[in-house]
């Protein structure tokens, strides 16, 4: 099969095109990324698709009146894994995420229990 036909060339360099005119940087990891905490990604393994390394600090920009200590709790509610719902709701549970923000709860200095929601992400219309 010829490149042009092929996916890469068909899908994912077109998508790479786009994502660099939007300011985006775009990082093709697929035959030359490094693993740990170093690495090309920051991540373990291919199986780790959250980066962590760079959602920590944007927790930490988009959140400053809510404790670190939530960040942990945020990055357990974007991983869990959901049996018995179908893959359309489970994407559709997880992009409220990026809309809304991830609920998560802590003990402040008054012992109280306050609920508040996580910010990681900006969405910007295409």
């Amino acid at each position: 099969m010829s490149y042009e036909y092929s996916e890469e060339g068909l899908v994912e360099k077109a998508t790479e095109d786009v994502l660099n005119q939007l300011d985006w940087d775009v990082v093709t990891a697929w035959h030359n990324e490094t693993f740990g905490k170093d690495g090309l990604l920051g991540r373990e393994n291919k199986s780790q698709v959250i980066l962590e390394k760079y959602l920590f600090p944007a927790f930490e920009k988009l959140n400053p009146d809510v404790p670190a200590t939530t960040y942990p709790q945020a990055i357990e509610k974007i991983r869990e894994r959901q049996s018995g719902k179908s893959l359309a709701k489970i994407n559709k549970e997880k992009y409220e995420f990026f809309k809304k923000g991830v609920p998560v709860s802590y003990t402040d200095a008054n012992g109280g229990n306050p609920e508040t929601k996580i910010q990681g992400f900006r969405l910007s219309r295409l």
